[in-house]
């Protein structure tokens, strides 16, 4: 029998919550129970980065996906050069924390999407 070991804890790098961006309105379109925002404002970023978000309406039985993208200059999402990758999605009650590795020698702007789906 194979002993099963697991990572050492990371800590979080960026800290945020629902009411740290003016304007942003959770929206979600059909008949699902849940909600979804895209949150621009994580600061810049290169290499693998831990993020947590604070919202209430994410609870710990929820499902939540996270995607990441690059912001342009013009505050658009791109699909730059630079590969993004979202991992380790762990929901807690009241909030998500993830992980993105952004494959860039320098920082890059960093736009989120986050939807919870509760059950």
């Amino acid at each position: 029998m194979t002993e099963h070991l697991t990572s050492p804890a990371q800590t979080i790098n960026h800290e945020r919550s629902i009411t740290d961006h003016k304007g942003v309105k959770p929206q979600l379109v059909g008949t699902m129970t849940g909600a979804a925002l895209r949150f621009d404002g994580w600061p810049s970023v290169n290499g693998t980065v831990n993020f947590g978000f604070n919202w209430p309406a994410i609870h710990a039985g929820s499902h939540v996906y996270v995607s990441a993208s690059e912001i342009d200059n013009a505050g658009s999402r791109a699909n730059g050069s630079a590969p993004y990758t979202v991992q380790n999605v762990v929901v807690k009650e009241g909030r998500v924390e993830f992980r993105i590795a952004i494959g860039w020698n320098s920082p890059l702007r960093v736009s989120t999407d986050i939807l919870t789906i509760d059950p």
